[in-house]
This record gives structure tokens, C-alpha cells and sequence, in this order.
């Protein structure tokens, strides 16, 4: 079996951002991810911009729920992606603990859109 390659593309993105000192809702940029698969599902490559270089998420099929596909950052438990695998949607998690809670200058976000095949 081969590495499945698909082009993901943002259709949503928000999250809570500090401008001036004062948290807001804001809507963020939308990005484009070229994504891999292993064949089984159980690994995931292509975020290098938004976590470390070269890292893999460790996938896994949540809530018995064979079409769907769940990947966590190996380095930070709190970036998520969520794939389905019949129609090829996604939702983008980054919720980062030293945003809002710490007052920091990093924001948390969230993303959703679609994939395709290349």
C-alpha cells in the first residue's frame, strides 16, 4: 500500500487573538496544507509551519467511528487534526496553554475545510 498525498485547503479559521492588549475573536488567514498519510492511518506528516520541523502526528480512528481519523502533534498534545476519510473534511485545532489563560502574546485557533486527492 502507498502514502496517501492530499491538498487540504482552509474554508474557515478563527480563533482568539491579543491586539493592543485586549483579547478578541478575530478570523485568521486562510492556509493551504499538502498532507501524508501512511498507509494505514496511524501516521501524519505536512505541518512543519505550524508545528515542528518534520514532525509526524500520531493518529488513531476515535469513537469507533471507522471513517474518521483523529492526529495529535507528537511535540504539543494541544494541536489536533480530525479527518474524515469518506468526505475528506477536516477541522484544525490549535490550542495553545500560553494564550488566554496566561495572558500570553500566542493565540489558539481553529480551522475547518476540505481535502483532495492529488
Amino acid at each position: 500500500m502507498a502514502d496517501k498525498v492530499l491538498y487540504c485547503q482552509d474554508e474557515l479559521a478563527t480563533g482568539i487573538i491579543k491586539r493592543n492588549g485586549v483579547w478578541e475573536t478575530s478570523r485568521f488567514q486562510l492556509e493551504r496544507y499538502t498532507i501524508k498519510f501512511n498507509d494505514d492511518y496511524t501516521e501524519l506528516d505536512g505541518f512543519d509551519n505550524v508545528t515542528a520541523p518534520n514532525e509526524t502526528f500520531n493518529c488513531n480512528t476515535p469513537y469507533l467511528k471507522k471513517n474518521m481519523i483523529k492526529c495529535t502533534s507528537s511535540s504539543f498534545q494541544d494541536v489536533t487534526f480530525i479527518f474524515d476519510k469518506i468526505t475528506k473534511r477536516y477541522t484544525f485545532s490549535f490550542i495553545t496553554p500560553f494564550s488566554y489563560i496566561e495572558n500570553g502574546s500566542d493565540t489558539s485557533s481553529l480551522s475547518a475545510g476540505t481535502c483532495k486527492a492529488f
